[in-house]
């Protein structure tokens, strides 16, 4: 401990004594060479990427968010998408946490405006893939999967039962 503070009383007597140095030689002093160039290196640098980017076509620059490419199926999905679908009356709203999606369906939980409203049932969306958009497809507690059901869900997304 006594060698850290020793050490430590050293460098501050040191940084001290510097800074007592005159101010006219500082502020005269030259840049050193390798501080300058490498200054001038990142500014090349810098100027050539934007003037890059600038003379690229317009297919080839980055798109905005709202147009970049969207995943192969319809998962993830916003669940502010689905509560638009789920076209419940005011003050029903989608458990943001009960959100599920695979194999291009989605499944969620409602909560109702109270207590008395609230049931046991989920919301069945399903993704079309040729036209991009999610569509509500049905409703229950108790919902079956496979070819026979009234919605066709894929046993593979584990959403029924």
């Amino acid at each position: 401990m006594f060698t850290r503070t020793a050490v430590l009383a050293v460098a501050a007597t040191g940084l001290i004594a510097l800074t007592g140095c005159d101010k006219a030689e500082t502020a005269a002093a030259p840049a050193p060479a390798a501080t300058t160039a490498t200054a001038a290196r990142t500014a090349t640098a810098t100027t050539t990427t934007v003037a890059a980017a600038a003379t690229k076509p317009a297919t080839e620059r980055a798109k905005p968010a709202t147009e970049r490419a969207k995943p192969a199926g319809g998962c993830p999905v916003a669940t502010a998408t689905l509560q638009k679908l789920a076209d419940y009356p005011a003050g029903w709203r989608i458990d943001e946490s009960s959100v599920k999606c695979k194999d291009d369906w989605a499944v969620a939980s409602m909560i109702a405006p109270s207590p008395d409203q609230q049931g046991d049932g989920r919301i069945f969306f399903a993704y079309d893939r040729k036209t991009g958009k999610w569509a509500k497809k049905g409703e229950g507690s108790a919902v079956e999967c496979g070819a026979g059901d009234a919605m066709n869900i894929p046993p593979s997304t584990g959403f029924c039962g």
